[in-house]
Parts: C-alpha cells; structure tokens; sequence
C-alpha cells in the first residue's frame, strides 16, 4: 500500500459520508455534519447538514444541497458561491442537466431546474403525483424521470407542466436511471427488485434476486449495459443484443456478474471497462468488467465465510466515483470512512 493511500484511508471524520467525486486530479468527499473536504482541506459552507452533493458538468465546482436551504457551488480552491435558496427547504438530490447550465434539485413534493450562470433563476418546477426520491435525465435532457413512492413520473423537460407518462408500479421505486436514448426506464425498488419499461410501447418487466435495494443505476460504455448496486455481486445487465449494437433492453438476457468478495454491493462506478464496488462491509474492490480481472483496493479485505447478514451492516460504502481519466477512484461509507486508490 503506497503512502498517499494509506494517508487517505487514515483520516478521520466521524460524520456519515454523503457523496464523493473529482474536480479534475482534486478529490473531494462530502459528510452529513457539513463539512466538504477538498484535497485534504475541510471547509463547512453550508449551515448545518449537507445532504446532497453533485459535479457541475464542465468537472470544475461541486454543487452541495444543505438543510439551511442552499445550493452551493464550491470550486477546487474552496471558496463557496451560493446558487439557489428557500427557507425551511429541505433537499433531496441534485443532479446537473447534460447541457452543463443548469440543474435540478428535489425539493420537498416537486423538482426544480436552476441556472447554473447568474442571476440562477428558477427555469422549470416539476410536480409528480408524489413526493420524489431520485431523478435521471436522458441523454441530451429532453426528459426527466422523476421516481415516487407509487411510481415513475416521465416529464419532457420543454414542457413540464405535466408528465409525458406516469408509470405506476408496486414495490416502491426508491431509484431511476433513463438511458442515453431515452428508450428504456429502470427502477430500483424499495424492495429487493429491479422493474422497468419499454417506453415505445410501455412494456414492462421486472428483474428480481436481489438481496438487497438497488439503490445506485448507472449505465455503461454508451448506454450499452446498465451496472446496478443492491445484488451479492456487480451486476451488469446488457441493453444490447446480439451484435452489441442494436439496442434491446435486458428482457430475456442475463446479467454479467462481477463477485470478487462475498456480500452486498452498494455503490457503484464504472470508467471504460473498469469499475469500482463498494460494499456492505466497508470494502471496495476493482474489477475489470472484460477480463473479470478484480482486486481489492480499499477498507476490509474480502472474507471467505459470510458469517452475518449484509444488509444488517451500517459500514457499507454510499459513493464511489472515478477520476476522468480513470487512473484514481475515490469513496466515502455511511460511517465517515473515506479513502482513495490508484487503479491503473
């Protein structure tokens, strides 16, 4: 283990951890009680709490939600600039829209859209039929999926007085994830299950085994496979058929399954063909996603007798986040346990 690991894995905070990321070769960690910790140095912009975090588009501020009702946008040297605020708000998520000047917010029962560049108006309010938990844009958002406790509410972002369509569904979605094209729509369920639809022509279907929540959806090389959390191993579930072209969606096909130590997965990331698992336990391993290639990389070492239940853990890792260049990934847990690694 090199110095500047073992360095990182050392410190530290005793605040859960919120969320993790880089502004360039800067890593920053975001904790509950308010600090944002960029390269090493803490700062606490917010009064009281933060409860989001999110990279600007362009990869050079962090934007951070806070229970004083703010959006802040922090650049790599720290100094804060404030974004957005409303009294007595309380914060969801963020997540930047890919056009890179704005971004949306879940704030109390609806979803704003910001301006990023001054004077930060207001652009667009998004009402569901419920209050929201997460949100995804597709690729070049013109739609917004916006997950409820009965559902999924589908908004075209040009037009957001009302949704395009309400998907409902059992289990309550408690995550969503849109694909590039904007074909297909997952949910992860509040209940050890994966659901989705067909939007062409709303089929739906439904991906059960999992033990645990899929709480963390991202889609890999374009779109092609989507990486899910809340399984025993990384799953990975093609969206391609035969000819690793033609989009398809996962009905019928099965997952690839990445499981390089025994337990649940709960964060997740991926960067070309490598990807990164946090876990319940508080580990984090690299895994190849084409040669299944895998080593451990952080926290606990992997074990090899399950002798607890993995979903009764409270040290399982909440963020995991790649470099852009995919040479340093970074992850913070629930418990404050934060660290970074080289996985050339």
């Amino acid at each position: 283990m090199s110095a500047s690991k073992r360095a990182a894995m050392q410190r530290g905070i005793t605040a859960p951890g919120i969320g993790t990321t880089w502004l360039g070769e800067t890593v920053a960690f975001a904790f509950g009680d308010g600090t944002l910790l960029i390269n090493g140095v803490a700062k606490t912009p917010h009064d009281g709490a933060l409860i989001a975090l999110a990279r600007t588009k362009d990869g050079e501020r962090v934007l951070s939600a806070g229970e004083d009702g703010r959006i802040l946008s922090t650049g790599r040297d720290g100094q804060s600039q404030p974004i957005f605020e409303q009294k007595n708000a309380w914060f969801e998520a963020l997540l930047p829209h890919p056009n890179g000047q704005t971004c949306a917010a879940i704030l109390g029962r609806e979803v704003v859209l910001i301006d990023l560049p001054p004077p930060h108006r207001v652009v667009a309010r998004f009402k569901p039929g419920r209050t929201p938990n997460a949100m995804a844009f597709n690729g070049d958002g013109t739609l917004l999926a916006i997950s409820h406790s009965a559902g999924v509410a589908l908004f075209e972002t040009a037009s957001p007085n009302q949704p395009l369509y309400e998907l409902p569904c059992g289990g309550g979605p408690i995550s969503v994830a849109l694909d590039p094209t904007g074909s297909f729509l997952f949910a992860g369920l509040s209940e050890p299950a994966l659901a989705g639809w067909r939007l062409k022509d709303g089929q739906g279907f439904r991906m059960g085994g999992y033990p645990g929540k899929p709480k963390q959806l991202s889609f890999h090389d374009n779109g092609k496979a989507m990486l899910t959390s809340g399984g025993p191993a990384l799953l990975v579930w093609p969206l391609v058929g035969k000819d690793l072209q033609t989009l398809v969606g996962p009905m019928g096909q099965a997952a690839g399954v990445y499981r390089p130590r025994l337990g649940l997965a709960t964060a997740i990331a991926s960067h070309g063909d490598k990807a990164v698992i946090g876990w319940s336990d508080g580990g984090v391993d690299f895994v190849n996603i084409v040669t299944s290639e895998s080593r451990h990389i952080g926290g606990p070492r992997p074990q090899t007798n399950l002798d607890f239940d993995p979903r009764a853990l409270t040290t399982a890792i909440v963020s995991v986040a790649f470099r852009d260049d995919g040479k340093q990934v970074s992850w913070i847990g629930e418990q404050g346990a934060y660290g970074s690694a080289a996985v050339q």
